[in-house]
């Protein structure tokens, strides 16, 4: 396949009306992104329902994903959930337990963001 009909670096000038990426290329500069931090939380037992909700519809500040894995004590038993937080889009889906309730753990949460508040993420905490 001729690389020209897929990429702009083939061609020492950029294309009109597109992004050009070969351009960042050309002009011989490193540039500085800037890395999201990740904040994990473990859950030593299942969490409070009223809490994980309370979390996963208000992240803490800085953080703009929250995933994982926990244990919900619903009163009368244990559910096991995968939580996935990406802005203001929440989705939640069920998960198996072991046959005995353990899953080898409770579970565990990892905010993610741009220089999120390590103290507030780790202070709202999810005990039940």
């Amino acid at each position: 396949m001729d690389p020209a009909l897929v990429y702009d670096a083939a061609s020492a000038e950029d294309p009109p009306d597109q992004l050009p990426l070969a351009a960042l290329l050309r002009d011989g500069r490193e540039h500085e992104h800037e890395h999201a931090d990740a904040v994990t939380v473990t859950a030593a037992g299942p969490v409070g329902p009223g809490r994980l909700v309370d979390l996963l519809e208000n992240p803490p500040p800085g953080a703009y994903r929250i995933k994982g894995r926990v244990v919900v004590d619903t009163g009368r038993s244990l559910r096991g959930y995968v939580v996935n937080v990406v802005g203001r889009s929440v989705h939640v889906t069920s998960r198996r337990l072991d046959d005995d309730g353990a899953t080898g753990g409770a579970g565990e949460l990892v905010a993610i963001g741009m220089h999120p508040d390590v103290a507030h993420v780790r202070y709202r905490r999810l005990s039940a």
